[in-house]
């Protein structure tokens, strides 16, 4: 776990991103990884959240960047990834601001 990204509340749940790579620990294919907790003791990790696509403009990591919530928590939509974790909106740099809509 490196460099959280985007922590915040949602309905009494504790959420972070992070720099992860899940290959090795080592600084370099970085995804952005997702845990949440209750009481920010007790963590649960959650699947990948946002995957380095190749030959897209995130191909050398997902580094920096910010969760939104626009009051509605839409499904997910960035060309900053490929993985996504259902509910919620990841956007990392690089990458051109994205936006999420509603269905």
């Amino acid at each position: 776990m490196n460099d959280p990204n985007g922590p915040f509340l949602h309905h009494g749940r504790y959420h972070v991103f992070y720099q992860h790579n899940p290959d090795a620990p080592v600084h370099g294919n970085i995804h952005w990884g997702h845990a949440s907790s209750p009481d920010l003791v007790r963590w649960e990790h959650h699947p990948v959240a946002l995957t380095p696509t190749p030959g897209g403009p995130d191909e050398a990591g997902c580094w920096s960047g910010c969760v939104v919530d626009d009051g509605a928590c839409p499904p997910p939509s960035t060309p900053a990834s490929t993985t996504r974790t259902p509910g919620w909106a990841p956007s990392a740099w690089p990458g051109p601001p994205t936006r999420t809509t509603r269905p």
